[in-house]
């Protein structure tokens, strides 16, 4: 996604970059497959975005917008940490750098409408199809 992240190799954590000066915040571990796993995964977010969506009665274009604060279209880094604490107030700031990581998939710093329907689209066509080859 053109982010780039630092891995220290001694113990397999994976941090963001920080190359502005700020300390590097873990995102996670580096798996054996070369991945990188979060406590909280990709899923966690999109179950917990429908839920959140079913129990408010909410539509994903108003609660997309209730968290851009500033009417731009996207969310930055703030406003996407905002929505992920809003639906998973338990997520760590590494899961919600995760988040980002996924959800933003041009790797410019926020997430568009665009970005955020498309991998909603694409979690709902993987979790279809895993659902279709079980029966």
């Amino acid at each position: 996604n053109g982010r780039q992240y630092l891995l220290d190799p001694a113990d397999g954590k994976v941090y963001e970059d920080f190359s502005d000066g700020s300390m590097p915040r873990g995102v996670g571990r580096r798996t054996k497959d070369g991945g990188v796993e979060t406590q909280h995964k990709m899923e966690d977010f999109f179950a917990a975005l429908d839920t959140h969506l079913k129990s408010n009665s909410a539509r994903l274009a108003d609660t997309f917008a209730q968290y851009d604060a500033d009417g731009s279209g996207c969310l930055s880094v703030a406003e996407l940490a905002r929505m992920v604490q809003g639906v998973m107030p338990e997520a760590s700031k590494g899961a919600v750098l995760h988040f980002q990581a996924h959800l933003d998939l041009d790797g410019d710093g926020k997430v568009t409408w665009q970005e955020f329907v498309a991998s909603v689209r694409d979690y709902v066509s993987q979790a279809a199809s895993a659902r279709s080859s079980l029966e």
